[in-house]
């Protein structure tokens, strides 16, 4: 399925949302570029499920992507109304909108039996709580959908005719014969941003833009029917530069893809086996494969050998290490055999 995404949002900001269907992320003050919050929105696709987060009253949705990532200036449209710089925006479009949102305490608090079905990716947001728009995993969104359903046993808004959204009283609320003004903001794709040659989150940006678009990288990122960018794996706050799931005939595999903008270190390897326990106790089945993928400047034989020992250990298909350089505006890759 396609990646789900939860978008922060505050009282203020909202009704706007709703009413010029858009989301969107802030570097909290006044700047053109914040590297970081560019890597994670530009993993939305057009089809991607959303979700909002109101703090106080929960998670509301279910929308859907519209639109390939927009870039707004600090102080270009809407930023007023807003309250704050929304500099990287997607336009969104209703799906399922239910009415009553989903609390925290029911999302993440009330505890379910076994650790695997609690939802991860949203605790670990929670105490980072730097990420306006967050990934979820699969299988916590469909938790999430069926929360929704729950909490509202009438079922979505039948958004009939012409009208708007609207958030009054806790709820959403559908106001027919009120037509929606149309959003008017900035059309410049946030790609013209990103220099590989800085480093790391830049380079980090640029794969989560091209992963499924670009052919070239079909070896090294698979067929990916799910993936997101710097995926949270402990209380530690250790996070994965990439994983990427794919299904084959049934049977799914998930690659753990580190990048790195130096050469390879022996503590990588380890780095890689916290990784692959954490995938294996909360995520991963029996059944699924997981392919540990390293992605550097360089490597030596002895790094390269402790790597190749890690997988082994951890029973995991086998090692693929791929060198890379800038090459222009985009990075060339190389894969070690």
């Amino acid at each position: 399925m396609p990646t789900p995404h939860v978008f922060i949002v505050n009282t203020r900001t909202f009704p706007l949302h709703l009413e010029f269907q858009f989301a969107g992320t802030t570097p909290g003050k006044p700047q053109a570029q914040h590297i970081g919050l560019l890597a994670d929105i530009a993993r939305t696709r057009p089809g991607d499920p959303v979700l909002f987060y109101l703090q106080d009253y929960g998670f509301y949705g279910i929308f859907r992507i519209a639109s390939e990532p927009l870039v707004e200036p600090p102080n270009g449209w809407l930023q007023a109304e807003l309250g704050l710089p929304l500099i990287y925006r997607v336009r969104i479009e209703p799906d399922e909108i239910y009415p009553r949102p989903v609390t925290e305490w029911e999302a993440i608090d009330h505890l379910p039996l076994l650790s695997r079905d609690i939802l991860w990716s949203l605790v670990y947001r929670k105490l980072k709580g730097e990420r306006g728009c967050s990934y979820l995993f699969p299988h916590e969104f469909e938790r999430m959908r069926r929360l929704l359903r729950a909490v509202n046993p009438n079922g979505p808004l039948k958004l009939i005719g012409i009208g708007r959204l609207t958030w009054q009283e806790g709820e959403i609320q559908w106001e027919q014969g009120v037509p929606a003004r149309p959003y008017a903001g900035n059309l410049k794709s946030p790609l013209i941003q990103i220099d590989i040659r800085r480093g790391e989150k830049h380079l980090q940006a640029w794969m989560a833009w091209h992963i499924g678009r670009d052919p070239s990288l079909r070896e090294l990122t698979g067929d990916p029917i799910w993936f997101a960018n710097e995926v949270y794996a402990g209380m530690g706050m250790q996070r994965m530069d990439l994983l990427i799931l794919e299904e084959m005939e049934g049977q799914r595999r998930f690659r753990v893809v580190e990048l790195k903008a130096r050469p390879g270190e022996a503590r990588d390897a380890e780095q890689m086996r916290r990784y692959i326990w954490w995938l294996r106790d909360y995520v991963a089945t029996t059944h699924d494969f997981i392919r540990p993928v390293w992605v550097v400047r360089k490597i030596s034989r002895e790094v390269r050998a402790a790597m190749e020992a890690v997988v082994r250990e951890e029973g995991c298909e086998a090692l693929e290490i791929w060198i890379w350089h800038p090459e222009g505006k985009r990075p060339h890759f190389e894969r070690v055999t």
